[in-house]
């Protein structure tokens, strides 16, 4: 699942390419991921523009330029968007043309004025394109998400609150939840916790202060740095370009399970499933 590095990557890819190009078309392939329900996505979008891309944790917010609304996107497991700029004969390859990202998995494709496109692809069809109004986003906003993880809202302060509030909850469950902290998934909740050296298991109320502050800079550091790297790409995740992101390179204990641990070189990589959920970890050297 795209989590908030790979967002956050993708975002600034298309803020550098479709601001201020004018929607011409709006084909929708799959209505199952057009909310409210397609025709008011394509009336919405048709001979608007962008004028920006927000993000909050894993869901991105287009602004429209024309009335009061906003594209709102998540890609879920295995979304995915793709900019193709018109293809010409002396730049046509497989990986720059826009036939090569249109695939049996293109949901939704949106054209502009300059014939580049935009493509919604998704293997699992469980993304979704929204139009919704102000008073709408910000609910949505309020109802879903806490701090975004690398925003200045999340702060030490407020992080050690919310542990303390879920002191019997795992550690591991707590970062995942998008109501306390935005943007978080399996990945980077695993590595976080490896670079912190705590189990997964740990109950959030046994962790002392200093355990704490290690925790909060595990997560800030391994964000930013995979936001370097363009993100993880595991399986279907590609940047707003179609191109894979490069951190699978620096990470120690996801999909590393039974190898031995690149820290103490002692213990072995494990995975366990917990909520169905699997978690990486070293059992010798995380306490």
């Amino acid at each position: 699942m795209p989590e908030l590095p790979e967002v956050e990557t993708i975002r600034r890819d298309l803020c550098k390419k479709i601001i201020g190009k004018k929607i011409t078309v709006v084909e929708i392939r799959e209505k199952k991921i057009a909310k409210p329900d397609s025709r008011t996505l394509i009336k919405t979008l048709l001979g608007n523009k962008f004028t920006a891309i927000e993000r909050i944790g894993k869901l991105l917010i287009f602004h429209l330029k024309r009335k009061n609304f906003f594209l709102l996107a998540h890609l879920k497991l295995t979304g995915q968007l793709v900019y193709c700029p018109l293809a010409t004969p002396q730049k046509f390859t497989p990986l720059n043309s826009c036939e090569a990202n249109l695939t049996r998995f293109t949901r939704t494709i949106i054209y502009f004025n300059d014939q580049s496109r935009l493509y919604f692809n998704d293997l699992r069809k469980f993304g979704w394109l929204k139009i919704a109004d102000k008073t709408e986003k910000e609910k949505i906003i309020k109802e879903s998400f806490g701090p975004d993880a690398i925003s200045k809202d999340f702060n030490y302060p407020y992080f050690k609150n919310r542990l303390v509030s879920r002191k019997k909850s795992r550690i591991k469950a707590v970062l995942l939840d998008q109501r306390i902290t935005a943007g978080i998934g399996n990945i980077y909740a695993d590595e976080s916790l490896f670079a912190a050296g705590l189990k997964p298991s740990r109950k959030a109320g046994s962790l002392k202060d200093a355990e704490i502050k290690k925790l909060f800079a595990a997560v800030k550091k391994i964000l930013k740095k995979a936001i370097k790297r363009r993100g993880t790409s595991i399986s279907d995740y590609v940047d707003g370009q179609g191109q894979p992101g490069n951190f699978s390179e620096y990470l120690k204990v996801y999909q590393r399970e039974g190898k031995k641990c690149l820290r103490c070189k002692k213990g072995i990589i494990k995975k366990i499933y917990d909520s169905g959920r699997g978690t990486r970890f070293c059992d010798y050297c995380q306490k």
